[in-house]
C-alpha cells in the first residue's frame, strides 16, 4: 500500500492510536513509552476534535491534518518511517506489540470519554528535548514577545491551551 492508501484506510481509532504511540515514542521509562505521555497526547487530540472549525471534525482528520503532528510529516524522519510501517501492520491485522495494544485501549478510552482530560484543555504541546537546534522553542508559545506558561507538564512534554 502507498502512504496515501494507508492514510485513507485508517479509522479514528487507528489514527489516534498511531499518533499517541509515535508522538510519545521518544519519552521512555525503562525502554517503554510513558503511559501518561501517550494519554496526554490523546487528550490534546480530543481537545482539538472539540474545536472542529479549527482542527477538524474527527480524530482521524485532526491527527492527519497537515503539519500538526510531526510523526505524520512525510519524509525520511525515522519516527515517520516507523509510524507508517506500524500503520501497515495494523491495517493488515498482523500482531503488534503489547505497547501498541495498550495504546489502542487507551485511545478507545479517550474517544469514549472514559479517560478524563489530563492536560487542562491543552490543544498544543512540544517536547523540549526534541527541538532542533537544541534549546530552541517553537514560535507559537510566544504571545506578543512573551513566552506563555504551559497549562500542564507531563513527563518531558509541555502542554499549552489554545495559542
Amino acid at each position: 500500500m502507498t502512504e496515501d492508501q494507508i492514510k485513507a484506510a485508517l479509522t479514528d481509532l487507528d489514527a489516534l492510536t498511531l499518533t499517541m504511540w509515535a508522538e510519545a515514542a521518544g519519552d521512555t521509562v525503562e525502554g517503554m513509552s510513558s503511559v501518561e505521555e501517550r494519554i496526554a497526547v490523546g487528550c490534546v487530540i480530543r481537545n482539538r476534535v472539540k474545536l472542529p472549525d479549527r482542527y477538524g471534525d474527527s480524530y482521524r482528520e485532526v491527527c492527519l491534518r497537515r503539519r500538526q503532528f510531526s510523526c505524520w510529516n512525510q519524509g525520511s524522519d525515522a519516527n515517520h518511517v516507523r509510524l507508517m510501517a506500524l500503520a501497515a501492520v495494523l491495517l493488515a491485522g498482523q500482531p503488534v506489540s503489547a505497547v501498541v495494544l495498550e495504546t489502542r485501549a487507551l485511545a478507545r478510552l479517550i474517544i469514549t470519554g472514559v479517560l478524563l482530560d489530563r492536560v487542562n484543555g491543552a490543544t498544543s504541546y512540544y517536547a523540549p528535548k526534541a527541538m532542533k537546534p537544541k534549546g530552541s522553542k517553537p514560535k507559537w508559545i510566544f504571545r506578543d514577545g512573551t513566552e506563555v506558561s504551559p497549562v500542564a507538564i507531563v513527563g518531558t512534554q509541555r502542554f499549552y491551551a489554545a495559542v
